[in-house]
């Protein structure tokens, strides 16, 4: 088992030496426990006892501030802790701030306090050079948001009202056993979650569809980057499982991947909840008693609905069929207008020598 593997155990955490620390102070923060995600700066810096630590104080709405430099010393971040308490709470979000130049050195880690809710601007940031820790204590965070960013960089999220603090400060810093990256060997697999960067205490589910008969994939995991060991799936075709349970565990994976950004992957979300039957944050739950409905809300009916389902298939085609043929006459209506205008605009007009435009006529 590599999991017993020494290597894979949790890496020992050592001293930063300089840590960046981005603070929300948008309108929707002061809805979040604020006393307990400054308790969990606390008790992180307190457990390192020895040193000075550089943090690079980083306030940002839809812009970010300028980083302020503050030193924890042995230990204590009185002064630190002063500055976010004189933070003041307005405007709006744009994660995508935050995103950091590629200029200078990076710091050893990135401490994120933030609810998730970009509303304004680039919805996400990118572009970190060293782990990020996302801390929460909002109920309506986006926690989907906030896991992507930290896992995508080697970190880890901590939703507060989950999490005891003690063991949230003691992980901060600490690289842990995750599933790297998954690459499709031979075959053709469409849309595959998760690409990587997932943490792998116990088991992990990959999911993808499968466009081929057969198809080999090459999982690779380990501790910071450094892969430890590969592990060969092959994947047949020839003997599929009976039901729709993969297809709907395929389809809340990815609805995992699109609620990262809601705003954007607003039609992508209703469009799947419709079509697996998912509560989405586009969709919710309905019940549906005559074919009419089903028809309105377009939501195929269930396989042990038959009729109804092959009726529904049927008048689908029938709309389909119908737009395309209304969309081709509206182009065909626009190119013979088009038509029209180009050959007024060809046309050659002749006038009478010297003529002149608006000159009276004679005898009038």
């Amino acid at each position: 088992d590599l999991q017993r593997d020494p290597r894979a155990q949790p890496k020992a955490r050592a001293t930063p030496k300089r840590v960046t620390l981005l603070w929300d102070a948008s309108g929707s923060r002061p809805q979040s426990d604020l006393n307990k995600e400054l308790a969990l700066l606390d008790a992180y810096f307190k457990r390192f006892t020895a040193g000075t630590i550089d943090v690079d104080l980083v306030v940002f709405r839809d812009k970010a501030s300028q980083p302020r430099r503050y030193k924890v010393v042995r230990g204590r971040s009185a002064a630190l802790r002063k500055a976010l308490a004189r933070v003041a709470y307005d405007g709006g979000t744009q994660l995508g701030a935050i995103s950091p130049s590629n200029k200078g050195a990076a710091p050893d880690l990135y401490l994120l306090f933030s609810d998730g809710l970009s509303n304004f601007g680039v919805e996400q940031a990118k572009g970190f050079r060293a782990p990020l820790y996302a801390f929460s204590t909002a109920a309506g965070a986006n926690h989907a948001l906030l896991r992507h960013l930290s896992q995508g960089t080697g970190g880890a999220y901590f939703n507060l009202n989950r999490v005891k603090l003690e063991e949230a400060a003691d992980k901060i810093g600490s690289a842990t056993f995750s599933l790297l990256s998954v690459k499709v060997d031979s075959g053709k697999v469409k849309e595959l979650m998760p690409s990587g960067g997932v943490p792998a205490p116990g088991r992990v589910f990959v999911s993808g569809k499968l466009e081929s008969s057969r198809a080999a994939l090459t999982l690779r995991y380990g501790v910071g980057g450094e892969v430890l060991k590969e592990v060969k799936v092959t994947i047949d075709a020839t003997k599929p499982a009976e039901g729709d349970l993969l297809s709907r565990f395929w389809a809340q994976m990815k609805m995992s991947e699109l609620v990262v950004s809601p705003r954007r992957n607003h039609e992508a979300l209703v469009a799947l909840g419709k079509r697996y039957g998912l509560v989405t944050p586009g969709t919710s739950l309905i019940v549906l008693e005559t074919f009419e409905q089903y028809l309105e809300h377009e939501i195929v009916p269930p396989k042990s609905l038959r009729d109804w389902r092959n009726r529904y298939a049927q008048i689908m085609d029938e709309r389909a069929a119908t737009k395309k043929q209304e969309d081709k006459d509206k182009l065909d209506a626009i190119l013979a207008l088009w038509k029209e205008r180009v050959a007024w605009w060809n046309k050659k007009f002749t006038y009478p020598k010297n003529y002149r435009h608006g000159e009276a006529k004679k005898g009038k």
